[in-house]
């Protein structure tokens, strides 16, 4: 039986049941754990079938009908440990390996002062105030954000918060040009690189150090993380994961979904993933994404089919839209 069969015989027994689990389905077919394995992430790949549970699996939900549904319909979704653990570095893939064939190709570039002051700008003046339209936060104009970028300048009327943002992503974005190819993945420096975003925002003894507390995302069923000591232990195996990826653009991709998805910060973690993001573009040459082609509903869309659902079909597509829609 080769591997298309056995993928039907396995949606057929998904079908009269609505849920089966690993070990059963292996004796039907008897085949040994290893072939099974690649047959179920071929079909999660396909998002013919959901992991619910550690090797429980359904049906797929409509993902845009169920996230029509109020919050308060929708079931309450806990932090899925097997989400993270049952991912292996170089030998799964969160973009497909056609996908990041086709990136390989992109252009590299080499960044610096000297040669690219003006691409420079132009990314963190984008990444600033589009970081701001997915936050909600639209006092600033582009025109407003270049304005206090180039020359200093911040407009009357807009709090001290917003133009301290503004200052923290100029800052952010010379540090990133000035990264080498190995640089911000590691605990440290992903703990740096929130300190530097939160300056003047948070408390000083929430900047760059995990919660302590559960956190609460608005719009959403998921919740994250309450146990302070399993935090720790999934931001490590998270750390650990994201060093070994070889692809640069399955580990950009691989961050944008599992930071925000821990959420091991008190706040700010969808900015400082968009942000990791572009550290680890850009310290491998590669163009940045500066999400100007998102709008709110979208961005918290996809999100919430990541929190609630496992499904990472809109934000990959956000994020391929990202390259294919980059500066350069």
């Amino acid at each position: 039986m080769d591997s298309a069969q056995r993928k039907n015989l396995i949606l057929e027994l998904l079908k009269e049941s609505g849920e089966i689990d690993a070990l059963s389905v292996m004796n039907v077919l008897k085949v040994d754990t290893h072939t099974l394995t690649q047959d179920f992430k071929s079909l999660l790949f396909e998002n013919k079938m959901i992991r619910t549970t550690p090797g429980k699996y359904t049906e797929p939900v409509n993902v845009q009908s169920y996230l029509s549904q109020a919050v308060s319909k929708r079931e309450i979704k806990i932090y899925n440990e097997d989400f993270l653990s049952s991912y292996i570095p170089n030998q799964d893939f969160l973009l497909s390996e056609e996908t990041i064939l086709k990136l390989q190709e992109k252009k590299r570039f080499r960044y610096s002062y000297t040669e690219n002051l003006s691409l420079m700008e132009n990314i963190y003046i984008e990444l600033s105030y589009y970081s701001n339209i997915l936050e909600g936060e639209t006092s600033y104009s582009l025109l407003d954000t270049e304005v206090c970028i180039k020359f200093g300048h911040f407009p009357k009327g807009v709090s001290y918060t917003h133009s301290q943002k503004i200052l923290n992503y100029k800052n952010i974005i010379n540090i990133l040009f000035e990264g080498n190819a190995d640089a911000f993945t590691s605990e440290i420096e992903i703990h740096e690189l929130h300190t530097l975003l939160t300056q003047g925002k948070i408390e000083t003894h929430l900047q760059g150090t995990l919660r302590s507390f559960q956190l609460f995302i608005k719009n959403t069923s998921y919740q994250t993380i309450a146990d302070l000591h399993f935090l720790e232990t999934q931001f490590e195996l998270f750390l650990e994961k994201l060093e070994k990826i070889d692809n640069v653009y399955e580990k950009a991709f691989f961050v944008l979904v599992f930071l925000p998805y821990i959420a091991p910060y008190s706040n700010y973690n969808l900015e400082l993933s968009r942000i990791l993001v572009n550290a680890i573009l850009i310290s491998h040459g590669c163009s940045a994404i500066t999400f100007r082609d998102v709008n709110l509903y979208e961005y918290e869309f996809a999100y919430n089919a990541v929190y609630e659902l496992g499904d990472l079909h809109a934000l990959k597509k956000i994020f391929l839209n990202g390259i294919k829609n980059r500066l350069l």
